[in-house]
Parts: C-alpha cells; structure tokens; sequence
C-alpha cells in the first residue's frame, strides 16, 4: 500500500510537471521571433529540473538496485577469473615442456648436448630426459650442396624428443637440402613434432661461401676452417610453462536492505539530439557553434548557449600543432563545466595518410588525449591540400578539405561484423557487412572489404602479442590501428584494449592479436597464417553483447543529455 501511495503521487506530480511544460511551449509559441530557441530551453531548463521531494521519494523507492549491480560485477569478476584459471590449467597439463633442457655444442664439433634436465609431458605423463652430451642429428641432411659462392646460406632442424627419451631432429621444410636466405625464413620453415613428440628446441646453421654443409659430419664451429660454419644457434622453444596464478578476486558480501543510490536533478534536453553545430568561422582559422547545448560532467547537467567565435589559437591547447603537407590531422573540440571550450591534437606533428586514419588515433594517442573533466563535443578533421604545412589556430580552415564532425550522443553498434578474419597466407584480412552509429548519430552501414592492410608497419618481437582496433568511418572507409606491439601476452593485450578511451566519433567494430611465437611479426609484411604466428580476430557489438568497449550510456562525460522530448506529441 505504501508503494502504491508513493507512485500515485509520484505520477500526479508528473502531470502537473507535464501542464507547466506545455504552458512553457504555449508561452514560447507567442514569444517574439528575436527571443529566439535558445530563451525556450533555457525556459524548459529552468522548469524541468525534477521536485526534490519526488527525488527523495523516488531514492526511498530504490532499495537493491545499485548493490544488485555492484554484486553481480563482482560475481562476474570471479566467474571471469575461475573461467581464466580453468583455461591456463588445461593448457598447463597440455603436451609440452617444463624445464628446458639448454641445447648447446658438444665438445665433439659435429654434434650437439644438452646441459639441463629437461622435464616434459606427453599424453598427461611426465618424463625427464638428463643432460646428455653426444646427441647427432638424425640424417646427413645439407645445406647449399649446390655451393653457390654466397655466404646467406641457412638451415633450421627441430630438436624432439619422445616418452623413450631419445632426441632426433627434423629439417627445414622437410627437406634434404636447406638453401635459406636468411635465419628468420629457415625459422618459418620449422617442421612440426612428430605425433608423441616434444619440441626441445631447435638449431639454426649458416654454411660457409661456396661450401656445402652436412649434418653429422661437417661442424657446428663457427670459423673458416674445412667443415665449420659462419653461424650456428641453438633455441630452446617454445618456452617452459609455469603455474598459473591463483585467483584473489573473492564473491560480494551479503546484500542489505537500505536504498543504495539518490536520484540526482536532471534537466530536460532539446527537441531531439542535438550537437554544437560546428561550422567555419568568419575569422577561417576559427569556427563556431551553432546550436545551444546540454551536457553533464561527473553527473551534474549543464547548458552552453551558442558560442559564435571560437578562437583557436586563444583557447586551445592544440594550438599551434601542425599537420604535414599532403597528409591528414585533427582537431577535437572539448567544453568544461563553465562553458569554456578547448581543442586539442594527438600529437604535435600530425601526418596521416588519410583522415579516418587521423581519426582513429584518439584511443591510442598519449595522454593528451581525452581532456580531463570535459566532454568531447566534435573534432575537425583536416586534409591538408599540398600547398604547405598546415598550423591550427593560424591557417585558413577553409583552404583545406575540412569536415566538421558535431556529436550528438554515444558511437555504438547496430550489428556486429558479419565476418572477420584473415586471408590465407597473406598478410591482408577481411571483414564483412556490419551497421554501426557514429557519435554524430549518423547511421554507417558498410558492406564489408577484402584484403585490407594494417595501417602499420611495426614489427613484433618474438615472444611478444601486438594489438590492432578496426574503424570503419563510412562504407569502404576503414583504418586499422596499432594499440602496441609489446605486450608480454594476450591477456595483456586484451587489458590494454579494454582501458583505452573510447573514441567519441567512431566505435571500434574488432579487434586483431597478433602473437609472434616462433618468428618476429611484422605488420602488413608478415602474413597472419605463417608457422609460428598466432592471430585472433575479435568482433564487437550486439551478437557479442558488447558495445563500444568502455563506453555506455553510464559513462561520466556525456555529450547530451539523455533526457529529452520528441519534436512532436509531448505530453
């Protein structure tokens, strides 16, 4: 009964919210033309902040809501975490190694020993093999028999070794007679473990100029005499496994039965979304904004009228930033809660290949990027035309290819990716049709794309995990971005992605992990496929039940207010 008192009055005081609103809207409709729109919102504003006795009952009537949330994400927490551990336990009692075994020259030149006891597992057995000097290969394979008077001659055998403990080798794409040009491409040709094998590790040799080098005879020395080599190395890989970690994250307390949250004040927006409406200034280094709008910063609502001068080179700190000639920049405009307004760069020397590629930068920039305590309102994007180096605050807008990008809400995604993944043995991928929202409300659908090439080309160390996010700005407009190309793990990549900020224009549609486990990878060269690469492609959006990473209509700056009527049929 008492509920049923509170809403009943609640919605009493909702009509009577609803009749002063619609005297405001008679009212506005008489008012002279000079008063303009603007004087109608800041009306509606005034009118629509909520009564703070309905914002106090309204508290009272929220008794679990937040705790609920906040439990259910430390649950997940613990459930991710479990899910986590399952997953490295299996891979933890998988085939492989766990003490490595240290592969080296032996002192009889033609061979080779271990110097450690190896300790492994096959078919969930454990073995030890102890150091043993005197091992052989296990055929008279070659290199270079032709004897060409060159001296990038490489070859790569695979160190194995089965339940038994005996230790044989395998060569290089499997053939008799190896003739790489260089220790990288013998590395690629690694064969793989014959079946109730482990891989110990494996050897690289380069043969001496016009000189053939045989396995089992000629000498792992390196040097000029008869039978040496020019170079010869000896990897122990892939590396021992460990243990995982144990998981700390622990289950919420029990849940009490008080009111966890307080409604704060809103007010009410425009008629619709509605963005700053940035357009170019009468002074063409500058721009202006249009449109009046409402926003909120850390939950607090705020109302910024038209701004008609919005002086670059005084009020923002990207000011004086350039962008080279020939090649794309941007510019994102920001306002704090007094209504100042500030712009900002990803970098001082912008000199992008093209503007979705400058736009995608926002994530990824350094921490320039966002501005504290102010909400992204738009970006303006440059395309220097080739007539010189471009300096913002300085330079005429209007000489350039410009596009003013204004938002109006949150970038998201309609439907994810229909396809994502690589192109077999290249180093190009392709991702289907997929329907997204920018920031500026505009609705994108793309159609999807063949053999698209990272907009990189940073190589990955061996052992390391690079990550790259897909944009996609209109149909056949994309850039894929490199996040960083030294991350000890996935995971780490993936936790690196999930901290980003998110880009206010653009939502990431995917995201690449490029794991470079055997030999090093390099961005839009090495292909995705190749032996010893590990590359996982992640989608975005509505079939994942992920929407914009970091991003949500909860965020702590929003760039208009959620709450607003339609144009048409208020109540």
């Amino acid at each position: 009964m008492a509920r049923r008192t509170l809403y009943g009055g609640l919605w009493k005081s909702f009509l009577v919210l609803c009749e002063l609103v619609n005297d405001l809207i008679a009212q506005a409709n008489t008012q002279e033309a000079t008063q303009g729109s603007n004087q109608v919102l800041r009306s509606l504003a005034a009118a629509a902040g909520f009564d703070a006795e309905i914002t106090s009952d309204h508290a009272n009537s929220i008794v679990f809501d937040t705790e609920v949330k906040a439990d259910f994400a430390s649950y997940k927490t613990v459930v991710d975490a479990l899910k986590t551990l399952a997953n490295d336990l299996r891979t933890y009692v998988s085939d492989q190694m766990l003490a490595i075994a240290t592969i080296t020259v032996s002192a009889t030149a033609e061979k080779f020993k271990t110097t450690t006891t190896a300790i492994y597992r096959i078919a969930g057995t454990h073995y030890t093999k102890a150091a043993t000097d005197n091992l052989v290969f296990s055929a008279a394979n070659t290199i270079n028999t032709a004897g060409a008077a060159t001296t990038a001659h490489w070859g790569v055998w695979l160190v194995q070794i089965d339940s038994a403990g005996t230790v044989s080798t395998k060569p290089g794409g499997g053939l008799a007679d190896q003739d790489y040009a260089d220790e990288a491409t013998a590395i690629a040709a690694l064969p793989a473990v014959d079946a109730s094998n482990i891989q110990l590790g494996y050897i690289t040799v380069q043969g001496l100029a016009s000189t053939a080098w045989t396995a089992t005879t000629s000498n792992l020395t390196v040097g000029g005499g008869a039978g040496n080599c020019t170079a010869r190395n000896f990897y122990d890989l892939p590396a021992a496994a460990s243990l995982p970690a144990a998981v700390t994250d622990s289950a919420p307390a029990a849940m009490t039965a008080s009111p966890n949250s307080t409604l704060t004040a809103q007010s009410l927006g425009s008629d619709g979304r509605v963005g700053v409406g940035m357009v170019i200034d009468a002074t063409p280094a500058d721009v202006q904004f249009n449109n009046a709008i409402f926003y909120q910063i850390l939950g607090q609502e705020y109302f910024k009228d038209v701004d008609a001068a919005v002086d670059i080179s005084a009020e923002c700190v990207g000011a004086g930033d350039t962008i080279a000639i020939s090649t794309a920049g941007a510019l994102w405009m920001f306002v704090a809660a007094d209504g100042t307004v500030d712009g900002e760069t990803d970098k001082a020397a912008q000199d992008y290949a093209s503007a979705v590629l400058a736009l995608a930068q926002y994530s990824i920039a350094t921490n320039t990027l966002p501005i504290a305590n102010k909400v992204p309102v738009g970006v303006i994007s440059v395309v220097e035309g080739g007539s010189g180096t471009f300096t913002w605050g300085t330079d005429s807008i209007s000489d350039e290819t410009e596009v003013f990008y204004s938002f109006e809400g949150l970038p998201g995604i309609e439907s994810e990716l229909a396809s994502f993944a690589l192109d077999a043995a290249a180093a190009t991928f392709t991702y289907g049709a997929v329907t997204l929202v920018l920031g500026t409300g505009t609705r994108v659908a793309a159609t999807g794309k063949a053999n698209v090439v990272l907009n990189d080309t940073t190589t990955t160390a061996l052992g390391k995990t690079a990550a790259y996010l897909l944009y996609v700005l209109a149909d056949d407009v994309e850039a894929c971005v490199l996040v960083g190309a030294a991350y000890a793990s996935v995971q780490a990549a993936k936790d690196a992605v999930r901290d980003l900020a998110p880009n206010p224009l653009m939502p990431v549609v995917g995201a690449i992990y490029v794991t470079a486990r055997k030999i090093p990878f390099i961005a839009a060269t090495t292909n995705f496929d190749a032996e010893g690469i590990d590359t996982e492609f992640v989608t975005y959006g509505v079939g994942t039940n992920r929407q914009e990473h970091g991003r949500s209509n909860g965020t702590t700056f929003t760039p208009i207010d959620d709450v607003t009527f339609a144009a048409i049929g208020r109540p």
